[in-house]
């Protein structure tokens, strides 16, 4: 949208390895308590985004290498020219030292998609959740499970949730009333 606002016919091809769709990624950690699936927290899907803001868009696409040198980007659906890189590639959890079997039970809900996946694992009943984190996404996805009727442990390194943010009381409070 940047982009466009400074020039509308510059070319952009735009490379997402997920399904590219428009949507506030602050709902991934409140919209289960308001019974919104992943189709109810979409904007907008990314084909039609793509189209509005004149970007060729390659979604559920990888990239697999960059060749700087010739200004080329190699991807799972072939190789392209570029004369301007950006990489916005998002945040990557902190990898977690878990055995195979325990890494089937492990979810990063990062996107729209892994929120989708999410849902239907944990289906319409009450289950026991363990949340790696307990920043202010972490709360706010134990807030949305717990509202929802989960059973939910947080945990963190730090001893209070919400740790630098919050003080001492509000900690307390706050896990409580989780």
């Amino acid at each position: 949208k940047a982009v466009r606002a400074l020039c509308a016919e510059q070319p952009i091809l735009m490379v997402s390895g997920c399904s590219a769709c428009v949507y506030p990624k602050p709902m991934l950690s409140v919209a289960l308590a308001q019974g919104r699936d992943a189709k109810a927290v979409i904007s907008e899907s990314g084909e039609n985004a793509a189209r509005r803001l004149n970007v060729r868009l390659l979604a559920e696409t990888w990239v697999s290498g960059i060749d700087a040198p010739r200004h080329r980007l190699r991807t799972t659906r072939g190789d392209f020219r570029y004369a301007q890189l950006v990489l916005a590639l998002g945040a990557t959890p902190a990898p977690l030292p878990l055995d195979a079997e325990s890494n089937q039970h492990l979810w990063r809900i990062n996107h729209i998609d892994h929120y989708a996946r999410f849902r239907a694992v944990i289906g319409g009943s009450p289950k026991r959740i363990a949340i790696i984190g307990a920043g202010l996404v972490g709360c706010e996805l134990a807030d949305d499970l717990a509202g929802a009727g989960h059973n939910l442990t947080l945990i963190d390194t730090a001893s209070q949730p919400l740790p630098g943010l919050a003080s001492p009381d509000t900690a307390q409070s706050l896990t409580q009333a989780l």
